[in-house]
């Protein structure tokens, strides 16, 4: 059920593909970190990415788990992706990730129950253009709507916020596109 809903809300917000490597929700943490930063590490050498996009250190404003242990495995991977002797058993060419961003927001939140900072954000994006998109992407979670105050107060914004982790430095301080200074021609 949790991947059909997956798959509707990247329907709605225009992602063409999503991949699940097929690791169980709530057991990241538990896992080889070996073979989940594999699993990324393969991801970033076929789809190629400009700028990889993860949570922060502390798992995004609720510290959960799973997103902790995703940060540390994307933070691994964008450095061993470039390296033709990580991982050479993929068969897969290296791919150096220009940038790598973290998660950031703006604290205090509203909701008092959320009390994790982030890392100083360096990306402030104006999403107001596709707030009903993430709405209707969220509600296509049916089985995450008992999280929905936290959804709300957390991750439902006008400006969405990045912190620059790594990577070729932005020309500015703040940014409010995380692309500027990149050559990005195909």
């Amino acid at each position: 059920m949790r991947r059909r809903e997956l798959q509707e809300a990247a329907k709605i917000l225009g992602i063409g593909a999503v991949e699940m490597p097929g690791h169980r929700d709530g057991e990241l943490a538990q896992m080889d970190s070996a073979q989940l930063i594999g699993d990324i590490v393969a991801f970033i050498r076929r789809t190629r990415p400009t700028v990889l996009l993860t949570f922060g250190p502390e798992g995004a404003p609720t510290g959960h788990a799973d997103h902790r242990a995703v940060s540390r495995a994307a933070t691994a991977a964008f450095f061993l992706a470039q390296l033709a002797t990580a991982y050479p058993d993929q068969q897969l060419a290296p791919h150096r990730v220009s940038r790598l961003y973290y998660q950031a927001w703006a604290f205090p939140f509203p909701d008092p129950k959320l009390k994790l900072e982030s890392v100083p954000a360096t990306a402030a994006i104006d999403v107001t253009g596709a707030k009903s998109r993430k709405d209707a992407a969220f509600r296509a979670h049916v089985t995450q709507q008992a999280s929905a105050s936290v959804f709300y107060s957390a991750a439902f914004f006008d400006i969405e916020y990045l912190a620059l982790a790594a990577g070729v430095p932005q020309p500015a301080e703040i940014v409010d596109d995380i692309f500027a200074g990149l050559d990005v021609r195909s």
